[in-house]
């Protein structure tokens, strides 16, 4: 048997990597429900829930729409909307004027917010960091998979295109979204 063509091997390796995203996007998924589930009794002892949890860890640095929230949560916006009206009516979170746009509102915690937010990071810091040490995993990994991720993310930011051959493949390059800083916890 001869060697394969360049674009033979071009489609096994494109093959290969498409399986390895698939799984690194199931894994994602599944450590994010657990994340969640882990955070349920923690949050339900401070009187939230782990959805208000996460929507006050979004806007725990600074204030962003309901339309921001869905987005860095991966969630539909209405669902936002329901968890930010319980928030309000909770004293959690107020609603700001926006500059930018007169009818999406900036939503910022209120003291109160702060407060249990800040009570739940801290709660939560000890099991985070077991798991991480029984994981084996350091500062640098985590840096490595966020900078992974935040190129994903980049890319999906950008229009489609089919694909192309290992030349121009090769010499392709995306470029990395700019750092998120805040998320669910």
């Amino acid at each position: 048997m001869g060697a394969s063509s360049p674009e033979r091997q071009y489609a096994v390796n494109m093959s290969t990597t498409h399986l390895a995203y698939r799984s690194l996007m199931a894994d994602v998924y599944e450590l994010a429900g657990r994340s969640r589930a882990a955070s349920d009794a923690l949050a339900a002892e401070l009187g939230v829930t782990t959805a208000q949890w996460h929507v006050m860890s979004v806007v725990h640095d600074e204030p962003a729409t309901v339309p921001q929230i869905a987005a860095r949560l991966g969630l539909a916006r209405q669902s936002v909307q329901r968890v930010v009206d319980d928030l309000v009516a909770a004293g959690l979170v107020e609603r700001r004027a926006n500059a930018r746009h007169r009818r999406s509102a900036l939503l910022a915690l209120t003291s109160t917010g702060t407060r249990t937010t800040d009570r739940l990071f801290a709660a939560s810091r000890p099991q985070r960091e077991a798991q991480l040490a029984a994981a084996g995993v350091d500062l640098e990994a985590l840096v490595a998979a966020q900078e992974t991720l935040r190129r994903l993310l980049g890319a999906l930011d950008q229009p489609a295109t089919p694909a192309r051959s290992s030349t121009t493949a090769s010499a392709a390059s995306v470029s990395a979204s700019p750092p998120r800083t805040k998320g669910a916890p």
